[in-house]
C-alpha cells in the first residue's frame, strides 16, 4: 500500500478511536513514516492512545520510532506529548531502557548541551535503531538554536556543535544560505540574535515630583 492510501487509511482508524482492529494499520502507518520520512502526529498520539487502553497491544519498538520521530520535530512539543501518553512499565524504571536513554538525549537538545547530545548518542545508536532523516533534523534545530544568540560563530564551534567535518558543514552552509568570513560562519539575521538598545525609565513617586514642581 502506498504512503497516502495508507495514510488514509489510519485517518479512518482514528474515527473508531477505541476500535483496536485499527492497531495493525496504525502500526504501519509509523513503519511508513520511518522508511519514507514523512510524518503525522495525530496518527502517532492515535496509536499511543490505543495502546494506552490496552496494554497487551504494546509494541515497545514502534513506540520508540515514534518517539524519534516526535524528537525530529523540535522546537515543538511533540516529543513531551507523545511521552505523555507512553505506558510508565516502558521508562523510568530501575534498569533503563530505549525510551529512557532517548529521555536523556532528549534533555541534552533542550538545555542546549549540543556537544554531550552527540558524544551519547554515538554510543547509543545501535540501541535507538535510529529513523531516516533523525541526524538532519537536529542539526536543522540546533542551528536554529545557535541563531537565535549568534549573528556569528566560529566555524571550528559550528562544526563541533552540529556534529559534522569541514565538507558537512560546507553543505549545511550551502543549505541554508549562509556564508562564511575570516573563519566565521555568518548566521541569519532573525529578531532575536540583533543588537537591543536598553531603555532605563525612573519611576518617580508623587511626593518627589511635587518637590520639584514647587522648588522651581
Amino acid at each position: 500500500m502506498m504512503a497516502a492510501e495508507l495514510r488514509t487509511a489510519a485517518h479512518e482508524c482514528l474515527t473508531r478511536p477505541f476500535d483496536a482492529a485499527g492497531v495493525p494499520t496504525l502500526e504501519q502507518c509509523v513503519q511508513s513514516q520511518v522508511e519514507e520520512n514523512w510524518y503525522d502526529l495525530d496518527i502517532n498520539l492515535g496509536l499511543l492512545r490505543l495502546y494506552q487502553g490496552d496494554p497487551s497491544l504494546v509494541n515497545p519498538s514502534v513506540i520508540l520510532q515514534i518517539l524519534l520521530k516526535a524528537l525530529m520535530r523540535l522546537p515543538g512539543q511533540d516529543f513531551e506529548t507523545c511521552l505523555y501518553l507512553v505506558p510508565g512499565h516502558l521508562w523510568g524504571q530501575d534498569e533503563p531502557t530505549s525510551i529512557d536513554v532517548l529521555l536523556e538525549l532528549s534533555a541534552f537538545l533542550q538545555e542546549t548541551k549540543f556537544t554531550t547530545f552527540w558524544d551519547q548518542l554515538s554510543k547509543q545508536r545501535a540501541q535507538l535503531m535510529l529513523v531516516q532523516g533523525f541526524d538532519e533534523e537536529i542539526r536543522r534545530f540546533v542551528l536554529e538554536t545557535i541563531s537565535l544568540t549568534y549573528q556569528r560563530i566560529n566555524k571550528t564551534t559550528l562544526m563541533s556543535l552540529l556534529h559534522v567535518d569541514q565538507l558537512g558543514l560546507g553543505l549545511i552552509v550551502k543549505e541554508h544560505g549562509l556564508q562564511e568570513e575570516d573563519g566565521d560562519i555568518l548566521l541569519a539575521s532573525n529578531p532575536e540574535n540583533q543588537p537591543k538598545s536598553q531603555v532605563f525609565q525612573e519611576t518617580m513617586g508623587f511626593n518627589k515630583l511635587e518637590g520639584i514642581v514647587w522648588s522651581g
